[in-house]
């Protein structure tokens, strides 16, 4: 973790003077419900009484004492069945319009006692806020055998109620992506973020999994000091962590900008790594009982390759498996990602912690794994992500550790340049018929933005050190070569369609004389397509895609016809450097205007 005092630099506020602050935000608004309630029940009845069959209860982060800047304040006005429905929402409306006049943040509700009860049987996020209730106000014996028995029937029908919030959670997800690799991620609505670690609570209280609620607890905590900070910095109850506020959001936690965005993904990393771990073994106790024959003989090994096996809807080591093998882990990778299944957490940590290197340039049986591996498909991303959060893949590829969790430069990126370098070879899958060499193209694809780990024109910088990579893992010297074109070369087409006239002659020449052969254009199109929709969807537009698909063509009919030996920059308007736009100069339609004005002689 992020040691301010040793870099030197002091924040404003620490760790446990954030938890003291929502602490004291909700004894603040304790305070101030038990004054408006006692005020409601004098001026409804005329005196002063313990609540009459009455209770404001908090739930949710308030229960928990856990209130941000701008967090909703999350109450309600639970009464006795006994109570006249008219008499509690006249007392609460009386509570309500104060807090409304201060504009505070409420999220309220008026519910006898079986209403309750009922409401939480019917939504799961009731339930869920349930769990957490605290009495504030008025009759406290009305809170905790309600409490008691929403606990009860939540840890009686958890199975069916887990299936509801996990489809719940994959749709949020789908919607706010993931706060490791989101260009822009929701502190609380992003996967691995805040929501998932009050959903880690409720797991926990079903005793149905054993999670590791220290862990989960500290994690859930420490965003909720990000957060409370972010509020702070901007005033506002915004939970997007956009760039342009973490600098200052940085300097409130004693953190330098890149500092605290790679912090933050990492705490949204494990969070989500948590997850996934207790989704899986939720996920075996929703399939229900194995069936007797396999309760009989117990799980079956399925051998897969050398030391890797199946077992259930896992890719595990077997008993006999040689751990010092090198080969071992990109066994198992592929295994897990030709079977569409997880590999193990605990296989994936018993090969980190024993892997030997490779030797330099890997062996071919090396590489072809390695190959299949990357030409997966979208299965490559969760295993990829299981041997990297275990510390696998900088065995493979130590370059990986500069891009990791990286945020990019671009807003127009949905993700990290480590994401996005995923998603590009996953989107290169789609097009492996359609090259010579499916093999140095997916190879390129994962290693087109390498180069944004260094200084420098990350395609400048970045060919060279895909072209050593290339080596270092068997590739011959002339496809590692290609492999270094492509990453120089990958934001070419884009550039040249874009900002040139496709029909002048010498565009497609000078173009058809850097790429060389067809196979190569074939390549380089192909990752271009692939870079612009792991990019987001104005990259590959009707409109972008035309272009750069016209100048494709008219590339391809040179290099299909007479060979050319003309240097590719010793023409008249070819520049000595050609600047990429990486998508940055894209508008929000997703096309650039420039304008050039060109003079013969």
């Amino acid at each position: 973790m992020y040691d301010a005092a040793r870099a030197g630099k002091v924040a404003i506020v620490n760790p446990e003077e954030l938890a003291q602050r929502r602490r004291g935000r909700a004894g603040e608004m304790d305070g101030l419900l038990r004054d408006l309630f006692d005020e409601a029940i004098k001026g409804q009845l005329g005196i002063r009484h313990g609540g009459m069959g009455m209770a404001l209860v908090a739930v949710g982060g308030y229960g928990r004492q856990e209130l941000s800047p701008f967090s909703d304040l999350d109450v309600v006005l639970m009464h006795d069945s006994s109570v006249d429905p008219a008499l509690a929402d006249a007392v609460a409306q009386r509570v309500w319009y104060p807090l409304w006049d201060r504009k505070i943040n409420l999220d309220n509700s008026v519910r006898d006692t079986q209403q309750m009860i009922d409401a939480a049987a019917q939504d799961y996020r009731v339930a869920t806020g349930m769990l957490d209730a605290r009495p504030v106000a008025g009759d406290f014996n009305l809170v905790l055998p309600v409490r008691s028995l929403v606990l009860a029937a939540w840890r009686r029908n958890a199975k069916s109620r887990l299936a509801e919030v996990r489809q719940a959670r994959l749709e949020r997800i789908e919607r706010s992506g993931w706060l490791s690799h989101a260009a822009v991620p929701d502190l609380k609505e992003s996967g691995g973020g805040l929501r998932d670690g009050v959903t880690m609570r409720s797991l926990v209280a079903t005793w149905l999994v054993d999670i590791p609620h220290a862990e989960s607890e500290y994690l859930r905590t420490s965003l909720l000091d990000v957060r409370d900070a972010l509020h702070e910095v901007t005033g506002k109850r915004s939970d997007r962590f956009s760039p342009e506020v973490i600098p200052e959001v940085a300097r409130f936690l004693g953190y330098g900008a890149e500092e605290l965005d790679l912090h933050t993904r990492h705490l949204g990393w494990r969070s989500a790594h948590l997850n996934a771990l207790a989704w899986r073994k939720v996920d075996d106790i929703l399939a229900g009982p194995k069936p007797r024959t396999q309760r009989r003989s117990g799980p079956q090994l399925i051998p897969i390759s050398a030391g890797v096996a199946k077992l259930e809807d896992e890719i595990v080591l077997t008993a006999d498996a040689d751990v010092k093998d090198p080969e071992l882990a990109l066994r198992a990778a592929v295994g897990a990602v030709e079977e569409g299944v997880a590999l193990s957490t605990t296989s994936a940590r018993r090969i980190a912690g024993t892997l030997a290197l490779l030797p330099e340039p890997w062996p071919s049986s090396a590489r072809r794994l390695m190959v299949d591996f990357l030409a997966s498909g979208s299965a490559l991303v969760p295993v990829w992500d299981e041997l990297d959060y275990c510390g696998v893949v900088e065995r493979w590829l130590p370059e990986w550790s500069a891009i990791r969790l990286r945020g990019s430069s671009s807003p127009v990126h949905r993700f990290t340049v480590d994401r996005h370098m995923l998603e590009a070879c996953v989107e290169a899958s789609k097009r492996l018929r359609d090259v010579s060499r499916p093999d140095v193209l997916v190879v390129a694809a994962l290693l087109h933005d390498i180069g944004k780990g260094v200084e420098g024109d990350h395609s400048e910088v970045g060919a060279p050190m895909a072209e050593a990579i290339a080596l270092r893992w068997g590739f011959e010297p002339a496809d590692a070569a290609t492999v270094g074109l492509l990453v120089r070369w990958h934001l070419l087409l884009p550039t040249i369609a874009t900002r040139r006239d496709i029909e002048d002659p010498e565009t497609a020449a000078n173009v058809a004389a850097v790429v060389g052969d067809v196979d190569t254009l074939d390549m380089l199109a192909a990752i271009t397509e692939s870079d612009a929709r792991a990019t987001n969807a104005a990259a590959w537009s009707t409109w972008r895609a035309g272009l750069i698909l016209g100048l494709v063509a008219k590339v391809r009919a040179v290099l299909e016809g007479a060979a050319h030996e003309q240097d590719p920059l010793a023409y008249e308007g070819w520049p000595a450097h050609v600047e990429m736009p990486d998508y940055e100069s894209l508008g929000a339609d997703g096309f650039i205007l420039q304008v050039e004005t060109h003079h013969a002689g």
